[in-house]
């Protein structure tokens, strides 16, 4: 067993040696300090501060584990409590610092003890960043939300059954002319109403259904001032916390709004889109003129009824099930006085020639949020979708030229490798046998030289070679090629100079200047075994 370490090997062999294993198997770090240096760690320790061995720590000051920040917190509780101060807190927290620079936040439970007989300061260390970064989180998400409600556009409200005010918003407040809390706490919730029996009425109804929606009722002001209120809550046993929206202004309005429906409606009748409402049975309630546009001629003034009278039948059958859709929302709640559905559908003329138009609709609500009938706008889109369709036959012929392209394009492909083919045939069976006729005849020196290379070239065109070197053919003057192709022979610069007709200086020329096009000056590679690795 190691001493100071509190690893004991073996089996235990008493108390002090089952208290070691403990600590070395504990779930929290282990450390004692005497003075401000660790004389121990358990694995624990070493893995939370990211260390990987004893030998890292042990006689270092903990500084080494602790933050800046704390650091002289930390200093004062180890040397209080190793001086038998008992008023040191025994639990607190502070900022560790890991190896790699990283902070992590730390619970330490400690206590005095006696180690190798002297005082020290025994810590259990637990590492307790995830829950500071979700306390950090839930502290900040109640301070958005408490943000939320005090700034809500709207009152925000609770109550009791008994007409306690537990909280008002600062819009609530305003709302009702209070300056503070516990101004409006004095004269309690039933004096927000204008009427007591509305109060009544209310409880009532929320007590029955635990909830309201879009409650409407009167209130009055600290003031007197007459309001017109929203109202939507929940009750939870006696607490009712719900919102109030301040609509006298919306109230105001309903009359000016009566006064212009005229104007509206002229509007209505002369946009170029098709204005439809129906009922709920969807029969129409009213058409714009500008239906003519789209219905063409009318024979004997027949007039429309029902959307049966306009529709194809698949058309029909899709607004059916789109119907039936929006019913059932209704009936499970989830009715929303701001959706609406777009349909593209096939409208029958008179003539009995069809149109396409884009439908927008929406149902239009009572003031207890039931629908009561149906708003459409219709826009004729014939020409886009013909548009669309002409798009997607193009589409199709496109498709089908590029697969007759690809199907040339494999074609051409197999006629170069066959033409390719035919070439390699016919210069192996017409050519290159007269060429080893002629070798066999009684031929100077410079027409051997001139067949040779005539017996090469043609093998070049059948050979790999033979692409390989056009790719430096543009570099290459007609000469400079010759030359080249001579030196890729074997022949030397006298028998190049005799086949050209010229002087030895002249090929070292061109020697010089192959070399230099082809990256070659003051490289030491042979220049014609860089030209027959070219045939590789």
């Amino acid at each position: 067993m190691r001493k100071n370490n509190l690893i004991c090997k073996g089996k235990p062999t008493g108390p002090d040696d089952n208290f070691r294993i403990a600590i070395e198997h504990s779930n929290d770090g282990v450390a004692i300090m005497q003075g401000n240096r660790h004389v121990y760690v358990n694995q624990k320790f070493l893995d939370m501060f990211g260390y990987k061995s004893i030998e890292e720590v042990i006689g270092k000051t903990h500084d080494l584990t602790v933050h800046p920040d704390d650091y002289e917190m930390v200093t004062e509780y180890n040397r209080w409590r190793q001086k038998g101060n008992h008023q040191v807190p025994s639990k607190y927290e502070f900022k560790g610092i890991q190896k790699n620079g990283a902070i992590i936040y730390i619970e330490a439970s400690s206590a005095a003890i006696t180690y190798n007989g002297e005082p020290a300061s025994l810590a259990y260390l637990r590492d307790i960043t995830e829950r500071k970064r979700s306390e950090v989180m839930l502290m900040e998400s109640e301070k958005r939300y408490r943000n939320l409600v005090e700034n809500a556009l709207v009152g925000v409200y609770q109550t009791n059954l008994d007409g306690d005010i537990l909280y008002l918003n600062n819009t609530c407040l305003h709302m009702l002319g209070f300056a503070t809390l516990e101004d409006a706490k004095s004269g309690g919730s039933p004096s927000f109403y204008k009427n007591r029996e509305d109060r009544t009425l209310f409880l009532e109804f929320i007590k029955q259904n635990k909830k309201v929606s879009n409650y409407e009722v009167e209130f009055v002001t600290h003031s007197g001032y007459p309001l017109h209120i929203l109202l939507s809550a929940t009750l939870e046993s006696d607490t009712i916390t719900g919102m109030m929206m301040d609509i006298t202004e919306h109230k105001q309005k309903d009359l000016a709004l009566q006064e212009s429906e005229a104007r509206y409606r002229l509007l209505a009748e002369n946009v170029s889109d098709i204005i439809l409402m129906m009922d709920m049975d969807l029969n129409f309630t009213y058409i714009s003129p500008s239906i003519e546009r789209l219905r063409g001629p009318e024979p004997g003034h027949v007039p429309l009824r029902s959307l049966r009278d306009v529709l194809t039948a698949s058309s029909y059958d899709v607004v059916m099930n789109v119907f039936m859709e929006e019913i059932a929302k209704e009936h499970e709640g989830q009715s929303d006085p701001f959706r609406f559905r777009v349909l593209e559908l096939e409208y029958v003329r008179y003539d009995g020639t069809t149109r396409w138009v884009e439908v927008k609709a929406s149902f239009l609500r009572n003031a207890d949020g039931l629908p009561t009938n149906i708003l459409c706008v219709v826009r004729d889109i014939t020409h886009r979708k013909e548009a669309e369709k002409e798009l997607k036959m193009k589409s199709l012929r496109l498709e089908e030229v590029n697969t007759a392209l690809k199907v040339l394009l494999e074609q051409r492909e197999k006629d170069r490798a066959e033409l390719e083919d035919n070439i390699l045939l016919n210069v192996r069976k017409l050519i290159l046998p007269y060429v080893e006729s002629l070798k066999q005849r009684h031929l100077d020196e410079e027409q051997k030289i001139y067949l040779d290379v005539l017996e090469t070239n043609l093998q070049n065109i059948v050979s790999p070679f033979a692409k390989k070197l056009t790719l430096i053919q543009e570099r290459l003057t007609p000469a400079e090629i010759r030359v080249a192709d001579f030196i890729r022979d074997g022949k030397t610069v006298k028998e190049i100079a005799g086949a050209f007709g010229v002087s030895e200086s002249a090929i070292n020329v061109h020697r010089h200047h192959i070399r230099s096009k082809l990256g070659l000056t003051n490289r030491k590679i042979n220049l014609r075994t860089y030209l027959l690795s070219l045939g590789k």
